[in-house]
């Protein structure tokens, strides 16, 4: 029974990548690209660890869907740790366009989608693959550019079994004066998988936006259980900065 709910995880997952990956580029109605350069000085539980980090962030909107990917380069001129990569790609199929070519919208709910993702980590102790889907909604909120949830199964075929995983991820812009500024991150939770403990892991920002092209910020990182390892919590705040091209 459990490989049987596992196969059926791993259709529906691939299935919503490769359906994404073939949608015409016609349909493309806009993409951002942004690159983010993080430093911080506490990556470690003696806060004696500095550690610097690339981000490539893309997101493209189409008209059934949207797709955000993002790959991490860090431990950037530590040669001892050089190496660390970990890329998400997380594409979304609107169940309004597909079903009445406009949004399910219900209450606070603008819309409903099928969503899937795929998480590859690589360094000098591990490399895999990480697969996830489920149902995901962005919600109206007052104020907010974005608010996104997402409800997902989750399946480390390094793991026995699977679980279940809760992401959220947000952007609120405000104003002080003549300045803008924005609140924006995620937030993933997911229960225990095979002997692994639950865990949690979120990294809200702070940025100023100095122009259009050019963002200062800080960034507070959190992560409990990382890696699966009970009692193992990663705790920093960053410096960032944020390209817009």
């Amino acid at each position: 029974m459990e490989k049987s709910i596992l196969s059926h995880y791993k259709v529906l997952a691939f299935f919503s990548v490769f359906l994404l990956s073939i949608i015409p580029f016609k349909l493309l109605a806009q993409s951002s690209h942004q690159l983010e350069i993080l430093y911080s000085d506490a990556f470690d539980r003696r806060g004696r660890d500095d550690q610097l980090v690339a981000t490539y962030k893309h997101s493209t909107d189409w008209n059934l869907g949207d797709s955000f990917f993002f790959i991490d380069m860090s431990h950037l001129g530590n040669f001892e740790n050089a190496g660390n990569t970990y890329l998400e790609w997380q594409p979304r199929l609107s169940l309004g366009e597909i079903l009445g070519d406009e949004p399910l919208s219900y209450g606070l709910f603008e819309d409903f989608y099928l969503i899937g993702e795929f998480d590859h980590v690589h360094n000098k102790r591990v490399s895999k693959n990480t697969y996830l889907a489920g149902l995901s909604t962005n919600l109206d909120l007052p104020g907010f550019i974005f608010f996104k949830m997402s409800l997902m199964i989750r399946n480390d075929p390094t793991i026995t079994g699977h679980t279940q995983q809760v992401s959220m991820s947000w952007n609120y812009p405000f104003t002080i004066g003549e300045h803008n500024f924005s609140v924006e991150g995620f937030l993933d939770a997911a229960n225990g998988e095979g002997n692994s403990p639950s865990y949690y892991h979120g990294q809200p920002q702070l940025l100023w936006k100095y122009s259009e092209q050019i963002n200062f910020g800080i960034e507070y990182l959190y992560w409990h259980n990382k890696n699966g390892i009970s009692g193992f919590n990663e705790s920093a705040m960053q410096g960032m900065l944020r390209i817009i091209f």
